[in-house]
């Protein structure tokens, strides 16, 4: 079987709420001891996602940085270029990352918005026919 990948329907349409759970899970999986790579869209995204692991939280800590090659950290953020693997890929983009195979687990934060419900939707399909194993998380009925 392939990469455990984890579809989170958030129930909210605002991206900065996208971007502060996609902090809480980039902790979450540093304190399970994960090495984590947060896939951003542009390099803006990849700076909000920065300062946000910085404030998402008043009392947590998050070791992180922008990915540079020579550079490692226990949460990697990146837009253009990424390490060859690691244990947790966060994927806020539109769409797969051709790289995705190398995660062990892939997490996919889904605000309610139909735009970017139908492009989940096309992710779901393209994991399930790459024999990942597929799990959902509808947090709008939490």
């Amino acid at each position: 079987m392939g990469s455990r990948v984890d579809f989170y329907l958030l129930p909210t349409t605002i991206v900065s709420d996208t971007f502060k759970y996609a902090c809480r899970l980039a902790e979450k999986s540093y304190l399970n001891n994960h090495k984590t790579l947060i896939w951003a869209a542009s390099k803006e995204d990849a700076e909000n996602i920065n300062v946000g692991l910085w404030t998402f939280k008043d009392i947590s800590f998050v070791p992180h940085q922008i990915y540079n090659s020579s550079e490692s950290s226990a949460v990697l953020i990146a837009f253009k270029n990424a390490p060859a693997s690691g244990e947790v890929l966060i994927n806020l983009t539109e769409e797969i990352p051709g790289f995705f195979n190398h995660f062990n687990r892939i997490i996919e934060i889904v605000p309610n918005q139909p735009e970017a419900i139908k492009h989940s939707r096309k992710k779901y399909r393209t994991y399930r026919e790459n024999g990942c194993e597929l799990v959902s998380h509808d947090l709008k009925n939490s």
